[in-house]
């Protein structure tokens, strides 16, 4: 954090390093429970809409990448232990149906509606379980400890 907020100019720059020195990476208590009315799981993980970065040179606005993350696909040759077949091996040891669709989906999903290649999130299904199952959640979570 400390080297890109040195690449800003005047003001931005010490503003910007006076932050990056206190900066932490985003933290969401999913045990806690949330105020009536509130959603468990916060906007900033379940909204698609863009959001606003602002860079050295100019502000921009991206998709939200705590919302969803478009993944590289990559071909049998780049993967690391080319020629291992991965649909062969998930096959030979039964896992092929439960979690193949995730080589073939091209962005994250949160609770997605089917195992299908244009599978969608479904936000507001995920928010459901989280709120009706958050005391199990969190008394379970207080077991582990």
């Amino acid at each position: 954090m400390q080297d890109i907020a040195q690449t800003f100019e005047g003001s931005d720059c010490a503003a910007n390093v006076t932050a990056a020195q206190s900066f932490r990476n985003p933290y969401w208590d999913w045990v806690v429970p949330q105020p009536i009315g509130q959603d468990t799981l916060p906007s900033s993980l379940s909204s698609p809409a863009n959001v606003e970065v602002t860079t050295p040179s100019a502000t921009k606005t991206i998709p939200n990448p705590l919302y969803q993350y478009h993944l590289n696909q990559l071909s049998d040759t780049q993967l690391p232990d080319y020629p291992v077949n991965l649909p062969a091996i998930l096959l030979r040891i039964g896992l092929s149906d439960d979690i193949q669709q995730y080589s073939i989906w091209p962005d994250t999903l949160r609770f997605p509606a089917s195992n299908h290649l244009k599978a969608s999130s479904q936000t507001t299904a995920i928010n459901v379980q989280l709120d009706k199952n958050q005391a199990s959640y969190s008394k379970r979570n207080s077991n582990l400890l």
